[in-house]
């Protein structure tokens, strides 16, 4: 195979960074215990929302809800411009 991306000290083979590697066995490590927990509360959740009557149930509803009502796009712009330190076209001028 030919590298056609320099290489240097910080970088292996193909031409990543090293950090890069360890990013994404990050989030392949989290992926792998977030889902599993995940499965189990929204099923439970489903079981006791479809099966019971209680009160806070629409609370509870509601709370499901929260995530796909508030768009991760508007999250995103109001933490960039709460922690504009964090921004990631900041850290991609450094």
């Amino acid at each position: 195979m030919v590298c056609i991306l320099p290489t240097c000290d910080h970088t292996n083979v193909l031409g990543y960074e090293v950090a890069v590697h360890s990013q994404v066995k990050m989030t392949l490590l989290l992926s792998a215990v977030a889902v599993p927990i995940n499965t189990v509360f929204g099923v439970t959740c489903a079981i006791l929302i479809a099966r019971n009557e209680f009160p806070g149930k629409l609370v509870m509803m509601s709370m499901l809800d929260l995530p796909f009502s508030i768009s991760p796009v508007v999250t995103g712009h109001s933490q960039k411009l709460d922690m504009p330190s964090w921004s990631i076209a900041r850290s991609a001028q450094h």
